[in-house]
């Protein structure tokens, strides 16, 4: 046995040993790893718990980020919670729990990742170990973005930059043997993450840039996985050469400083935008060598879902229904393994029934359409509510950013700022059980169109001026899009009703499938559909429009009756100038009035409108500027036209 003073030259040693490996874990993850499993050797042969803990957690947390060795780490973390328990010291219990929570995150099991992340923030507070918190916060905000539960991730990722301009990220790199401006950075793009996710493609991209100006610097292999990000937010805003720029540039530093799997999954991203270009030949050979990597890596599971999912799409684009569903169902059964929020698999439902129903599977297609409706319903009855709790934390988050970036509020701003955010927080609380008492009235009466399931005008009535107000209170613009599928008499009257009425499906599952989640879809009578873009510009809703218009007239109508041909025309608004919904729907009917007059199978924005655009009986409540005496009739922007005869 050891004498005393032998003991402590051996516990002086190991501490030593263990602050070694500590201080190269995040620059040389190997060569501390190595010092690791020595000291934790030595620590067992002594008996010495708290060395030994010391030892594990270095080891665990060398093989979480090199991302390996899973099970291994996990058994390390579960042996050191043990020891945890003996010695008793919320230092080591904090960075334990944090330590296996970011191995719950990298597992997919988000709500054990929760949990663990919470109780680390906890015992770390205890401790006073406010540079640990910092990064346990941030791993925290990529939890709730992997649930969907995007407010919350703003909260605790501003919480988490927050406090690291308290401490100064400088003194973070002092503590982790790293640049503390990486820990930052990685919270800008989180933010920009959660924006992306919340279709706030511009902004989520400032973020990244942010972000990717460090990474550039102090570390590449980031930089790698920002700019895949970025590309996800430009392919999504249809600039796909931008995407395309940011998925090679991606792939390149990915192939220099990061991993192969990293490497693969910006091939998938490549992938996807020749899809989209329909360039499937280039596409399939992208998917298929980023899918060789993937399919062995345990680590990135939901990157490689999205790949097969990818790969789904290339196939059915080429007309292979059979082994597009293969790739879908394969997705489906991954996806099903992680706790991600449900309403990320309305979509795939949504493909599923489609798909089936093409086969000739009705059963399979009918089961597919109802889990797509409950998702989809379930999600519409949330996003109200998380809007509003989404605008508020937005709200508090970019002030904060902001604040923290120029100077720091003296007392009576900041007072006059506290009293600000009580204010909206009083009116969005106001709003919100004015709308959650609409909607218990709304749930007794039916809210859906029974041809097409879109919801109907009485929905509309319900949500339309609530939605309005909480904008207005909120300085955000809501825009509205009313389409009108062009001579659809005569389709009813050549072709029968029966082929009117499949029309109007048809169009219906093509609006739905052209929006994002928060946007909404009614059929507003007839054969007139209306769009709903909260937070959303008139320029951004005209595009999504446009889209949707070229699907539209691209569908192979051919295959209900050879003779059918269908285009639709389609008139924006936006409420930013508007009081009230009456006037926003008229314009939006102005546009939609210009876009038949002007030849149909086209999209109208109330900025183009000019003044022969304008219906005779709408000339008493027009929303363009009065004809100046002596200067002859102009357009909106006041350029002097020629006189224009009424719509054909």
């Amino acid at each position: 046995m050891p004498t005393r003073n032998e003991y402590t030259m051996l516990s002086d040693s190991l501490l030593l040993l263990t602050a070694q490996a500590r201080r190269c874990r995040s620059t040389s993850p190997e060569q501390s790893l190595q010092m690791a499993a020595q000291a934790e050797e030595t620590a067992r042969a002594a008996g010495h718990n708290a060395a030994l803990i010391e030892a594990l957690l270095c080891s665990s947390h060398c093989l979480l980020l090199m991302e390996q060795e899973m099970e291994k780490a996990r058994a390390q973390l579960t042996e050191a919670l043990g020891l945890c328990r003996l010695l008793a010291k919320p230092a080591y219990y904090g960075e334990t729990l944090y330590l296996r929570g970011l191995l719950f995150l990298l597992s997919y099991a988000l709500e054990d990742a929760e949990i663990d992340l919470v109780q680390s923030v906890e015992w770390l507070d205890k401790a006073n170990l406010r540079e640990w918190n910092v990064v346990a916060l941030s791993a925290l905000g990529r939890v709730y973005i992997e649930m969907g539960s995007y407010p919350t991730a703003l909260k605790v990722l501003r919480d988490a930059l927050s406090l690291g301009e308290d401490i100064g990220f400088e003194k973070m790199g002092q503590i982790f043997c790293i640049s503390g401006h990486q820990y930052r950075a990685d919270i800008f793009r989180y933010i920009g993450v959660v924006y992306s996710n919340m279709d706030q493609f511009a902004r989520a991209i400032s973020y990244y840039e942010i972000a990717l100006e460090t990474y550039e610097q102090i570390a590449p292999s980031h930089a790698g996985r920002t700019l895949y990000n970025m590309g996800i937010a430009a392919n999504e805003m249809g600039n796909v050469d931008l995407a395309l720029s940011y998925y090679q540039r991606s792939y390149d530093l990915e192939c220099e400083w990061g991993t192969a799997s990293g490497a693969a999954i910006s091939l998938g991203g490549i992938g996807e935008v020749f899809i989209g270009l329909g360039q499937l030949d280039q596409a399939w050979a992208a998917l298929q060598k980023a899918e060789k990597c993937l399919s062995t890596d345990e680590i990135n599971r939901g990157f490689y879902a999205d790949l097969l999912w990818t790969m789904g799409d290339c196939l059915l684009r080429q007309g292979k229904s059979s082994e597009a569903l293969n790739y879908y169902l394969r997705t489906m059964s991954l996806l099903e393994e992680t706790d991600r929020a449900s309403s990320q698999f309305a979509i795939h439902h949504q493909k599923l029934a489609t798909l089936y129903k093409s086969l000739g599977d009705f059963e399979k297609a009918l089961h597919h359409f109802e889990c797509f409706h409950q998702l989809t319903t379930e999600h519409l009855e949330e996003s109200w509510t998380e809007q509003m709790h989404q605008a508020m934390v937005q709200f508090d988050t970019e002030r904060a950013l902001k604040d923290r970036e120029i100077l720091h509020l003296h007392s009576q701003e900041l007072e006059k700022e506290i009293a600000e955010r009580t204010a909206i927080q009083v009116a969005l609380a106001k709003a919100k059980d004015e709308l959650e008492a609409r909607n218990r009235e709304l749930a007794l009466l039916s809210q859906k169109d029974q041809l097409t399931g879109l919801y109907n005008r009485r929905f509309l009535d319900g949500i339309i001026e609530p939605l309005l107000s909480v904008a207005r209170k909120m300085h955000e613009p809501v825009s509205v899009a009313l389409c009108d599928i062009d001579d659809f008499k005569q389709i009813n009257d050549l072709l029968s009703h029966a082929v009117g009425d499949e029309v109007l499906r048809i169009v219906a599952d093509i609006l739905q499938a052209s929006l994002r989640r928060t946007d909404v879809a009614v059929r507003y009578g007839g054969e007139e559909f209306m769009a709903i873009f909260p937070n959303t510009e008139e320029g951004e809703a005209a595009l999504l429009m446009d889209q949707f218009r070229g699907t539209v007239a691209g569908h192979r109508w051919s295959q209900i009756t050879e003779s059918l041909g269908v285009t639709i025309s389609i008139g924006v608004a936006t409420q930013t100038r508007h009081t009230d919904s009456y006037t926003l729907i008229r314009d939006a009917d102005v546009c939609l009035y210009s876009a038949k007059r002007r030849g149909k199978n086209q999209v109208i924005t109330s900025s183009q409108l000019q003044v022969g655009d304008v219906p005779p009986d709408m000339l008493n409540a027009t929303i363009l500027p009065p004809a100046q005496p002596g200067i002859g009739t102009q357009d909106y922007n006041g350029t002097e036209l020629e006189g224009q005869g009424d719509p054909q």
